[in-house]
C-alpha cells in the first residue's frame, strides 16, 4: 500500500457516487457478489493470486461508480504496478487520491517499493480488531 501524495475530499466523491446509485445498481450488485467470491477464495485456501485478480476486477467496477474515483496519477500508478507484476489492486476509500493498495508476491512488492520511491509505502497487517493506527511517523 502506498500513499499517493494526493489528498482529496472523500465526501465530494461519495456524494457523486450516491447521485448515481440508480444508474449503478447492476455494478453495485456485482461488487457485492465479490464478497462471497473473496470469502470462498480465502476459506478454500486457494492461491492468493486469485484474490489479486479479484481485486483487479473489483477496481474496474469501482471506477464505473464515478469519474472521480480515479485520475491520471492513479491510473498511471496502477498501470505501472500491473506491468511490474502486481496481480491487482485498488484505491482505498472513496478514490481520487489517498492510498492505493496492490496485491503482489514479495519479490514484486520489493520491485514496486523501488519503482514508486517517491511515494510513501505503508506496511500493514490484518487483524480481527479492525483498523487502527499503531504508529504514525511524520
Amino acid at each position: 500500500m502506498f500513499f499517493t501524495g494526493k489528498g482529496r475530499f472523500s465526501g465530494k466523491i461519495e456524494k457523486d457516487k450516491l447521485s448515481r446509485v440508480e444508474k449503478n445498481l447492476t455494478t453495485l450488485d456485482e461488487m457485492k457478489n465479490y464478497v462471497l467470491v473473496c470469502k470462498n477464495i480465502l476459506e478454500k485456501g486457494s492461491s492468493l493470486d486469485e484474490f489479486g485478480e479479484l481485486l483487479n476486477d473489483y477496481w474496474n467496477l469501482k471506477k464505473k461508480l464515478s469519474h472521480n474515483v480515479s485520475n491520471c496519477l492513479i491510473d498511471g500508478l496502477y498501470k505501472e504496478a500491473m506491468l511490474s507484476g502486481a496481480k491487482g489492486g485498488k484505491i482505498v476509500g472513496a478514490g481520487g487520491g489517498g492510498f492505493i493498495l496492490f496485491y503482489a508476491k514479495p519479490e514484486i512488492q520489493k520491485k514496486l517499493i523501488k519503482k514508486f520511491n517517491k511515494l510513501t509505502p505503508v506496511k500493514f497487517d490484518f487483524s480481527e480488531e479492525g483498523s487502527k493506527v499503531i504508529f504514525n511517523q511524520k
